[in-house]
């Protein structure tokens, strides 16, 4: 198994719901990929695609990676077979000033076809833009 650093474009980066997940000891630094991303509900799905998906480089300690590898492959319901929801594998990822380096990224593994399509490629810009909808609660 590679110690590659992680590519995380959903509730994984850092101020979002899921983002205590991640060690505070790794490293996190803004970069993006190649993909196309989709409205899952409350996450997002990364699928192949040319646009510019952007997110974070995470690099985890030698110490915690075993550890967060599984922490996250649990999270993306990730266990090595072909009906997962998401598939681990290695892509190219670039930091802002443009430097390259090989990182694991979680795929979607489900159809697309009634799923929203975010053109723009940014979870976080999303999200703030629909985050009221989603904490709105009925009134009883």
């Amino acid at each position: 198994m590679k110690h590659l650093p992680f590519f995380v474009y959903g509730t994984l980066i850092k101020g979002m719901g899921n983002d205590v997940l991640i060690p505070d000891e790794a490293k996190r630094i803004k970069g993006y990929t190649k993909g196309r991303m989709y409205n899952v509900g409350l996450f997002p799905a990364v699928v192949d695609g040319n646009d510019k998906i952007h997110g974070e480089i995470v690099f985890v300690p030698s110490f915690l990676y075993k550890r967060t590898m599984r922490v996250l492959d649990t999270l993306e319901g990730y266990h090595g077979k072909d009906d997962d929801m998401y598939k681990r594998r290695i892509v190219d990822v670039w930091d802002i000033d443009g430097n390259e380096t090989l990182a694991w990224i979680y795929i979607w593994n489900r159809g697309i076809k009634d799923l929203e399509y975010i053109p723009h490629g940014s979870w976080v810009k999303y999200w703030k833009g629909q985050e009221e909808l989603y904490n709105e609660y009925p009134k009883g």
